[in-house]
């Protein structure tokens, strides 16, 4: 019995060699065509370079993501330091719309008012939003209270 194994697997191996040889022919004669492989080679050299850029260009975008965000960490890290300060109403709305925009699904749907640190939410948006947009309002550095007269949907 275990010599048919044995066989069966000499035979299996030996049918794969022939189907890389056969193959690596293959390759070398679409490559090596005297009248269409030089273009091939160069089309095959055009995409190789070109995939290399494109892997350079998102390497360079992972990197650029990685710096932003290790400078808003650090941006939140020094605003905890320096604690509740004054904040211009314009810049306390920009803050809020911006925390908005990263915890509610439809953040274009919450108007934001900012007087002397209180913040005002209305608009119409789902019940989940709306405990959403609260949350992210009152976590924003410099908001003092958050008056949610969010409309809720269904």
């Amino acid at each position: 019995m275990e010599e048919k194994t044995c066989q069966w697997k000499k035979a299996a191996c030996l049918g794969a060699g022939l189907c890389a040889a056969a193959g690596l022919g293959a390759g070398l004669m679409y490559f090596l065509d005297p009248h269409r492989g030089r273009a091939r080679r160069g089309m095959v050299r055009d995409k190789c370079f070109s995939l290399a850029r494109q892997g350079l260009k998102e390497v360079d975008h992972r990197l650029a993501d990685v710096e932003h965000r290790t400078k808003g960490i650090l941006a939140e890290a020094k605003a905890m330091l320096h604690g509740n300060e004054d904040v211009p109403d314009p810049k306390l709305e920009a803050r809020v719309r911006t925390k908005l925009g990263r915890s509610v699904e439809h953040p274009h749907s919450v108007h934001v008012t900012a007087l002397e640190g209180n913040v005002i939410l209305t608009g119409e948006v789902s019940p989940r939003d709306a405990k959403r947009a609260e949350t992210a309002a009152r976590l924003t550095p410099g908001v003092k209270s958050v008056e949610n007269l969010l409309e809720r949907t269904t």
